[in-house]
């Protein structure tokens, strides 16, 4: 009786199940959504074909989720009840054809393992289209699969697989060992130059600790310098917070007459299609309307000092910095360049170079959000034709520029005690007539194109 016993036991636990384990393993988690059968098939049979060279064990779950309803419920029963143990990862296919083919599962909150997500996307060839959108992803601006939430907000890593990926290349994630840490589930990817960075959590604090010496750093050497212009100018602050107000309704302004050219146009999907053109066309008119109103008319209540607004210029470039870095911590180092463009500038007498940093500076945002206009239908809707928050990012953005172009404008007329208003007048008038002309571009390329 007792072999008997024995010998079924045995039996027992070579039988072929949906779960393949062993005590001393960590395990994979798959999950399946919308009960595909087929898909499940396809994942047993890669299993055990290659049951001899898996690391981990693989668990398999297909879930009653209806992703083309958003009804996640087997995944809040499965977590709830069935997850006893916290995996490696979770790799989750869904089926919903709503969202573009691709990897999800990038949430500032929580995000998959670094290593593992640079596995998988330099296997499936999709490193450089990630890196592009990733800003995108981790801030919110894009959308994701809502399923995402449910497994970031119980602290578990998960991969969205969604679309037709190339599964045998997506499953051999399960034959390689990976070593995985929690400081490896907070990273930041971006795409500079063709080439595809990754930064781990103490990469990304490291250059933050450097950038803050740096700032530090120089406000110590100039601190005479700073002490001085704030003091002496300390009566204008108050109209520094009116210019910041005045951007903001100016960006407004500009809105209102894209509105109007979206509106006035037989194509809805104009925005889209016109996006750079229509972001080009809004930030010319608020530099016509900001040049109009503080470079042409004369008013006693703004500081004629070059050095305060240089000054201004690099505190709202760190307040900049400080700002993004609340949305998602890493945004904070787009800021970098026009901070140290803006050190320079304050540093360097030389009026030449000061014309060259003037042109430099706004150069990484500008192509960060020109590049990004062309991923996301929501970035475009956030940055072209967004009344309020939007305005309010790009008001935090093009501020410290701004103010730059107003430290440079008077440092370069100082000798005259004044601005040059003809040159002012002159310029605006061709940034109007540009502006005019950009429109009317645009509007009959729209109706050729009918």
């Amino acid at each position: 009786m007792r072999y008997a016993i024995i010998f079924i036991f045995l039996l027992l636990s070579n039988t072929q199940t949906f779960c393949y384990n062993s005590p001393d393993k960590e395990y994979i988690q798959i999950i399946i959504s919308d009960n595909n059968k087929i898909l499940e098939s396809k994942i047993r049979e890669y299993v055990e074909n290659n049951k001899k060279s898996l690391i981990y064990d693989i668990k398999v779950e297909t879930l009653p989720d209806n992703s083309y309803n958003n009804d996640y419920s087997g995944s809040l029963e499965f977590i709830d009840n069935k997850l006893l143990s916290p995996p490696k990862i979770i790799l989750y296919f869904n089926n919903n054809n709503s969202y573009p083919e691709g990897i999800y599962g990038f949430n500032k909150k929580l995000q998959p393992n670094i290593k593992v997500i640079q596995y998988i996307l330099q296997i499936l060839d999709l490193e450089e289209s990630i890196a592009k959108k990733f800003i995108l992803n981790v801030s919110g601006i894009d959308s994701h699969p809502p399923v995402i939430d449910i497994y970031t907000e119980n602290n578990l890593p998960i991969i969205i697989i969604q679309g037709n990926i190339n599964l045998e290349k997506v499953l051999t994630i399960l034959t390689i060992p990976l070593e995985t840490s929690k400081s490896e589930n907070f990273y930041f990817i971006l795409h500079i130059f063709k080439h595809t960075i990754y930064l781990n959590e103490n990469q990304i604090i490291l250059r933050y600790i450097v950038l803050i010496a740096i700032i530090s750093l120089f406000f110590s050497i100039k601190r005479r310098y700073i002490k001085f212009h704030l003091k002496h100018n300390k009566k204008y602050l108050i109209s520094i917070i009116f210019k910041l107000l005045a951007v903001f309704i100016f960006y407004f302004i500009a809105t209102l007459v894209i509105e109007f050219i979206i509106d006035n146009s037989s194509k809805n999907l104009i925005i889209y299609k016109y996006s750079r053109s229509l972001f080009l066309i809004k930030n010319m008119i608020l530099m016509f309307i900001y040049g109009i109103s503080f470079h042409i008319i004369k008013d006693t209540s703004f500081s004629k000092s070059p050095h305060f607004y240089g000054l201004i210029s690099l505190l709202l470039s760190v307040a900049s910095a400080i700002y993004l870095s609340t949305i998602y911590l890493p945004l904070g180092f787009y800021q970098i360049w026009p901070i140290v463009v803006t050190m320079l500038f304050i540093l360097i007498p030389d009026k030449s170079i000061k014309s060259l940093l003037l042109l430099l500076a706004p150069i990484v945002t500008i192509l960060l959000i020109m590049q990004n206009l062309s991923y996301s239908n929501n970035f475009i809707n956030l940055f072209i034709n967004n009344r309020h928050q939007g305005n309010i990012l790009l008001t935090v953005i093009a501020a410290p520029y701004l103010f730059l172009q107003d430290s440079y404008n008077r440092f370069a007329n100082r000798r005259h005690n004044k601005l040059i208003y003809k040159k002012d007048i002159i310029t605006s008038i061709i940034l109007l007539t540009a502006i005019i002309t950009y429109i009317l571009i645009i509007r009959e390329i729209i109706q050729n194109n009918i």
